[in-house]
């Protein structure tokens, strides 16, 4: 496509439109090509490990998203942020991609962020209660009692039975003397 050979970003583009037409090798390749123009670009091998994972392919999967990891890990978050919300804005329902964002988000003390990556989520599961729990308790000590409250109850309404999420809901009602 003559579109895509202007930049790095531009190739990552074509790969996931070839990736929703299940043009798997395709979008390797369109990906390949992007980090031939970027080696350092965590977008185009986050996407690629996600397409070897599709395809069974999961040592080499493993090795492309451990060097996302790596990068955060080498002190790069805001890199591996930014790369994460890249994926998520060229595609909105990458619930992995929306988890990661939100406990790194967490990791770095930014609750209510978390809290927006996490309300993309079509089908929230225990890890994402969870992630909401404990953005939460960073809104509570951080005194922001009606944004611990509101949270909850998003958290609440996946996981009605889970008492640790009524007990900080209601001690954030407390708080606010309601």
């Amino acid at each position: 496509i003559e579109w895509a050979k202007n930049s790095a970003a531009d190739r990552i583009n074509l790969a996931l439109v070839l990736l929703r037409s299940n043009k798997y090798d395709e979008s390797l390749a369109a990906l390949d090509q992007a980090r031939r123009l970027n080696p350092n670009l965590l977008a185009a091998t986050y996407l690629r490990g996600i397409i070897l994972k599709r395809l069974g392919r999961f040592a080499e999967a493993a090795e492309c998203l451990n060097r996302v990891i790596a990068a955060e890990g080498a002190g790069d978050t805001d890199a591996a942020m930014a790369t994460l919300r890249r994926m998520i804005e060229v595609a909105p329902d990458r619930k992995q991609a929306r988890t990661r964002l939100a406990e790194m988000l967490i990791d770095a003390e930014r609750p209510a962020e978390a809290l927006d990556a996490l309300s993309g989520i079509a089908d929230p599961g225990d890890h994402e209660v969870g992630l909401m729990y404990n953005a939460g308790v960073q809104l509570w000590n951080g005194g922001a009692m009606d944004e611990t409250v509101a949270a909850m109850d998003r958290a609440i309404a996946i996981a009605p039975d889970n008492p640790m999420l009524h007990r900080l809901r209601g001690r954030a009602l407390i708080s606010t003397g309601d």
